[in-house]
Order: C-alpha cells, then structure tokens, then sequence
C-alpha cells in the first residue's frame, strides 16, 4: 500500500496534504495511533501514524520533535486532525518535512480512529496477499521455465510480458544480449547502467530521465556464477518499480544462472571428451582406427584433411603475480583471447593441457602459419606482456590420424628455437634447418670431442680470464665476419673488436682465410648452443 492509496479509502475522505507531497510512493506498512508526547522506541519503519494533536496543543517544539523522530525513524507519514487542539501546522515544520519528502495529512474526516485504523490495515492485508499471489504466481513460471528447458531468450519473453515491464540482458561487457524493450535504450544504458554498476551494492535500483527527458525507473541485478559477475539483468520502465519487480529480477538472475551453469557443465564435458580424444590423437595412442574416426566425426572433425599444429608454451613462472582471484586462470585467459583471434578460420580447432596450448589447422592454412602465429606474439605483447611464451609449428600431415608427427615436430622445432635464439618467439620446424639434425646429436660424445677440438683453446681462455672469447666469436661469423655489424651487436668499440679476433686466431692457430675450416668453427659453436657442451 502507498501513502496516495489512503486518500481512496472512504474513512479519509477529503483528507489533504500539508506537505511532503514528494513522498506520496512511498510503502505503508502499519497504522497507529500518537496521542502521547513521548513516542521514543515504539515507532515502526513505514509506519503511518495518526493524531489529534491533544499532547502537543501547547507545545510546538513537542509537536516539532515528533515530526522529526518520525522522519529519522524512517515512518511513512503523519495524519493529523487540524482544527480540533492544533489550528495549523508551523512553517517550520512544513518546510522540514518537504526536504525529507515526508507527508503529512490533513485528516479532513469524523471517522472514529478505529474505522480509520481498519480500513488502512484491511487495504494493507489485501496488498500483501495480492503481492503474495503475484510472487507465487512468478515463482511457479519461473519453476516451469527451468523445468521445460526454455531458452533463456524465451525464458525473459514470457517474464517480460507477465510483469508488464521492458527486460533487458546484459553480457558481462555490457553488450546486449536480450532485449524487449521498445524504445532505443542503448544511450540509456550507457549512461544508466555504467553509472550505477559502481559501488558496493550488488543489487541497483532509482530513477532516471532518459534521452527523451521522461522520469524513468530501474533495477539492475547481477548474474552470478560460481562467483563470478557473468552479465547483469536491467528492468526499465516508465511505471514506478515495486518490491516485487526487484524480487522478480533476483529470481530471474537465479534461473539464468542455472541456465549457464548447465551449459557451463556441459560445455566442460564435452572439453573433456575432446581434450581426451586430442591426447590420445597427440600421443598416438590408439589401437582400432575404425574407433578412432568415430569418434573424431562425433566430435565435427574432417579426418581425412592434411592438418598441422601449432604450439604455444606458457611459462608459469613468468606470471605468478598475474594471478587474480576475481579472474579466470590465466591460461585460460590467454586460451580465450587465442580462440577469439583465430576462432573464425575455418576447420581450426584448440585445446588447452595445462601450461600447452595445442592448436589444429587445415593444411591448406600452412602458408599463413607465420601470419597466424604473428596474432598470438602480439595478444602476449598487448594484453600479457610480462608472460613469457614460445610457439612452434609443424609441418603438414596427411590426415588427422597422422597429426601426431605434425605436433612432435612443432615441439622439437620449439625445442631448438629456444635454445638457439631465447623465448617469446615463433619457430617453424621448416626455418630450424640445419640445427634439427644436430639436435639429433645432444649427449653424443663425438660432437662433445668435436667441439673441444675446434673451440677447446677459446672455452679454456675464456674460464681462466672470464672474457668473452666464445660469445665474440659466434657473433663475428653469425655477421658473416664484419667488424662493424659485430661491434654493434656486441655494444664495443671496433677496436676492442678486432683486439679480441686477433686473440681468437692466435689461441686458435689460423687466419679464418678457408671458408670450409670457417664453417667446421660455425658448427662447432651451433652445437654448443644447443647445449652439447
């Protein structure tokens, strides 16, 4: 029941207002009667209270107190019997209740407090039971929603029409998802939701004038799963927003989170089933390729298409302190924004194992490997840039039960890249070249004498005077022996340079002169790169 309900009870008829007219909306919950000057700790929140005025007829500071303890006791409103012990109200007070939107009432009326007080109650008891009804009444659709397995667009289009009041769904970026609404709500929503979404409350309720300049109600609920704000569900109407409304949109949100919470469920499930089936397809690890075809046609993949992997290594150390309770895990991020980037190429499926993010294309999609895998440098680059990756490719295989080779060789070249070259890059198996068969020879004893042949005088200097002698070196014939290139890369002076390539010839016992002796150097220093010695 609102205060403005009251003035339709025949008790009242003729009762007006003296002030307060901005509170006329608000809830009444209980009726009594104030004939007593001190009403300390008996007054009720939304309580409407009614007087003659007798306690307070010599005393406007009393009659003062009493609005004011109404007010800050959180009471509805006041009525009161002018003309019988109190002529008129002070302008004080008319004015205090005005700024606190609280109404007072001229009871205009004869009749007895007691058919007041059961009229209002009798009015009260019928709103409640009718508010009562109405919550069943949603309840057992909102029941018969989740049992039927609705949509959650039919779900909110059969809600929306039960309360009479536009719905609207919202993702956890703000985009629409659902709408019933008929005006343009977009400039609203930006304005409206955004704003009130910022504070502690989870749940958001008010008024705002919209772009039409029209007085217009809201209420914003959060869709939680598992902790997690998954998107929010915004009631706009022109009509005011009762309890009910609010309780609707919680258990609204309510259905809704179920209804994610099982695709979630069954979209884990079915991760699992693939995730085990790409092992399986990984690993090589199958016996009957009859039940291994059934299987990937189950799953929606071609199985007689050329395919080749992608790998993708995240090293957890690099972002411990990434981690973020209110966030997805951040492989999982980076798995996401991954799927996002490349999700839209057609026949290219991921899975996520652990720290690996394994990636299948069609092999027709090879010549673009680079370009790809330029998009995932660049996620890491712009959204993770204190994690630390490498990515490697394999090359194509000739169908989707040969893939295996395609993902051991994305490994080995990734293996090796590293080694050579450092994280946080690509390695395609085709570009390691030489280096795959001499990764071939690690823990071999020869390659370790072979080393010690050619660099032993170098890797002795080096221990013994902790120079650089090495590393110089390698620089000097990976810039094909020119002074200047090496220098800059080394951050020295050319002459500092050429003092050190004169001690590498003279420990070394050549001139560096026969290209084929230059190359059996190069080849030494490659396999101490990929850590034979």
């Amino acid at each position: 029941m609102k205060i403005k309900d009251i003035f339709l009870l025949r008790e009242v008829k003729g009762s007006k207002v003296i002030a307060g007219k901005n509170g006329l909306n608000k809830n009444v919950s209980c009726i009594d009667v104030i004939e007593v000057p001190d009403v300390t700790g008996w007054i009720k929140e939304g309580g409407f209270y009614i007087t003659a005025g007798y306690a307070y007829r010599d005393s406007e500071d009393k009659l003062e107190y009493l609005v004011r303890y109404l007010i800050e006791s959180k009471a509805s409103s006041l009525g009161i019997k002018l003309g019988r012990y109190i002529d008129r109200l002070p302008v004080d007070i008319i004015e205090m209740a005005n700024n606190a939107d609280f109404t007072i009432i001229n009871l205009k009326t004869k009749s007895p407090y007691a058919d007041i007080i059961n009229s209002v109650l009798t009015k009260i008891v019928h709103d409640q039971s009718e508010f009562l009804n109405n919550i069943l009444l949603i309840h057992e659709k909102l029941t018969e929603a989740v049992l039927t397995d609705d949509s959650t667009s039919t779900f909110l289009e059969k809600l929306s029409n039960m309360v009479d009041i536009p719905i609207i769904l919202l993702d956890n970026n703000m985009n629409v998802i659902f709408s019933k609404s008929g005006k343009d709500i977009s400039k609203d929503l930006n304005r409206v939701v955004l704003k009130h979404l910022t504070g502690p409350d989870k749940d958001k309720t008010g008024i705002y004038e919209d772009q039409y300049g029209q007085a217009r109600a809201f209420i914003i609920t959060p869709l939680s799963v598992k902790g997690d704000v998954r998107g929010y569900i915004v009631m706009i109407s022109d009509k005011n927003m009762q309890v009910m409304n609010a309780m609707t949109a919680e258990m609204a949100a309510t259905v809704i989170a179920i209804q994610y919470l099982k695709q979630d469920l069954i979209e884990e499930n079915n991760k699992r089933i693939e995730g085990n089936f790409l092992y399986d397809l990984l690993s090589g690890n199958f016996v009957d390729e009859y039940l291994v075809i059934e299987r990937a046609k189950k799953l929606g993949w071609v199985v007689y298409r050329k395919y080749f992997n992608i790998v993708v290594v995240i090293y957890q150390r690099s972002y411990n302190l990434l981690l973020d309770k209110k966030n997805y895990n951040v492989n999982e991020r980076i798995f996401k924004e991954i799927n996002e980037v490349l999700g839209s190429l057609d026949g290219v499926k991921t899975a996520l194992f652990s720290d690996y993010i394994i990636i299948f294309c069609p092999g027709e999609l090879y010549e673009k490997a680079s370009v790809m895998c330029g998009r995932i440098e660049k996620i890491f680059a712009n959204k993770f840039p204190q994690v630390e990756f490498s990515i490697g490719v394999g090359r194509p295989e000739e169908n989707l039960l040969k893939v295996s080779g395609s993902y051991r060789e994305a490994m080995e070249s990734l293996k090796i890249g590293e080694k050579l070259w450092g994280k946080g890059r690509t390695y395609l198996f085709d570009d390691v070249g030489v280096y795959k068969i001499l990764a071939k020879l690690t823990g071999d004893d020869d390659a370790k004498e072979y080393i010690l042949s050619k660099l032993g005088p170098l890797i002795e200097y080096d221990k013994k005077y902790r120079s650089q002698l090495i590393r110089t070196f390698k620089e000097f014939l990976d810039n094909r022996m020119n002074i200047k290139k090496t220098a800059d890369k080394l951050y020295i002076h050319r002459n500092t340079l050429i003092y050190r390539i004169d001690k590498i010839k003279e420990l070394l016992g050549t001139e560096l002169n026969d290209e084929e002796e230059v190359f059996g150097y190069h080849m030494a220093l490659k396999l101490m790169d990929l850590g034979i010695l």
